[in-house]
């Protein structure tokens, strides 16, 4: 069994992919929520807390990449993975500017679907470690050699992952 995280958002205007993903990511997460369009999704990220993002980049209506800039204007920072059919190396830098933390291509198999948000969700993890760690606790503004080798190394470990996905 897999590791479970909160609630994962899907938006897919394919119904029958929706339906395919939320059947992949049943077992990764308590909850799977599908839109099939942006538009409803948008609602659903007011709502409810989300521990993911999987948006096509190409609907009616609104693009993946206009929802994400809508999200984002927000300040919500909850990752955002684009799934497409149409990936380009300008496009994935697109989505790289954007903050997307991964595209998936389809057609997709879904064991590399499941690992790659696995590794998503796991930087996230860390960058919220890294996070914890560099605010100083209150009170005291003293430098810990330890706790500064810690983050080097874990913002290595973040850069090198991101330089996989590019």
């Amino acid at each position: 069994m897999r590791r479970k995280y909160g609630t994962l958002l899907l938006i897919d205007d394919e119904k029958d992919i929706g339906e395919i993903l939320t059947d992949i990511f049943s077992d990764m997460f308590d909850k799977v929520i599908y839109c099939d369009n942006a538009v409803e999704a948008l609602g659903v990220i007011k709502a409810v807390p989300l521990s993911a993002i999987i948006t096509d980049l190409t609907m009616p209506g609104m693009t993946g990449d206009q929802l994400v800039r809508k999200i984002r204007a927000t300040g919500d920072l909850t990752p955002i993975c684009f799934l497409t059919g149409h990936a380009s190396k300008e496009m994935i830098l697109s989505a790289m500017r954007l903050g997307v933390a991964d595209v998936f291509e389809k057609p997709f198999q879904a064991e590399q679907l499941v690992e790659a948000l696995d590794r998503v969700l796991e930087i996230e993890k860390r960058k919220e470690k890294i996070h914890t760690q560099a605010t100083p606790p209150t009170g005291g503004s003293e430098k810990d050699p330890e706790r500064e080798k810690k983050i080097l190394g874990l913002l290595q470990v973040v850069n090198e992952t991101k330089k996989k996905v590019s």
